[in-house]
C-alpha cells in the first residue's frame, strides 16, 4: 500500500521539534548571558545608524554592538537555516508562536536590565532597547516570513513584543535606509 500520508506528520513532528529546541536553545543562552553581564558601555556614538532594505537578508551590522543580541541572531538564524530545507506551510503558524515566545522572553529580559543601569550604562541600554525594536525584532520577522513566503505582517506580531520596551529609549524618528549592495 502507500503510505506516503502517514510520513507527512512524523516529518512535521521532528521538524518543528528540531526547530522549537534550537530556538529555545538560542533564546535561554541569550537569557543566561544578559543576567551575567553588564550592559556593554562603547564609545561609540549611537545617534544614527542604517537601517537595511526589507529584501537584504544579512543582519544589519549594528547588531554586532552587543554580542550577546548578536548571539541570539544567530541562533535564530541557524534555526532558520535548518527550516529553510524543508518548511511545511502548515508549520508556519506553530513556529510562529514559538519564534513569538523566545523573542518576547528576550525583550523581558532586556527589560530586566533597565533596574540595574547606571548613568554610565544608561546611553549603551537605551541603544540596546532601540536596536532591539528597530532592527532585531523587525529582521527576524521579515526572515521568518521569508521562509514561509508569506508577508511578515502574517507571522506574529512584532509591535506587542516591542512595546515591552515602550519608554525606555528615544525611538530613532527617521531611521536611515540604504540599497543592499
Amino acid at each position: 500500500g502507500d503510505f506516503r500520508g502517514l510520513l507527512r506528520p512524523i516529518f512535521e513532528k521532528h521538524i518543528a521539534r528540531t526547530i522549537t529546541s534550537m530556538i529555545h536553545t538560542a533564546t535561554n543562552t541569550f537569557v543566561e548571558t544578559v543576567k551575567m553581564q553588564k550592559i556593554a558601555q562603547t564609545n561609540r556614538s549611537f545617534s544614527s545608524f542604517s537601517v537595511e532594505k526589507a529584501d537584504s537578508f544579512s543582519p544589519n551590522h549594528i547588531l554586532l554592538e552587543f554580542s550577546s543580541l548578536a548571539q541570539l541572531t544567530n541562533g535564530i538564524l541557524s534555526a532558520f537555516n535548518e527550516l529553510r530545507q524543508c518548511a511545511p506551510i502548515s508549520l508556519c503558524e506553530q513556529l510562529g508562536k514559538v519564534i513569538e515566545e523566545s523573542l518576547s522572553d528576550a525583550v523581558l529580559t532586556i527589560k530586566s536590565l533597565h533596574t540595574k543601569q547606571t548613568v554610565d550604562t544608561k546611553p549603551a541600554f537605551e541603544e540596546l532597547c532601540r536596536i532591539t525594536v528597530e532592527v532585531f525584532l523587525p529582521y527576524i520577522r521579515t526572515c521568518f516570513s521569508h521562509i514561509f513566503h508569506v508577508p511578515p505582517e502574517a507571522t506574529f506580531d512584532i509591535t506587542a513584543i516591542a512595546d515591552h520596551l515602550a519608554g525606555l529609549f528615544q525611538r530613532n524618528v527617521t531611521p536611515t535606509v540604504h540599497e543592499p549592495i
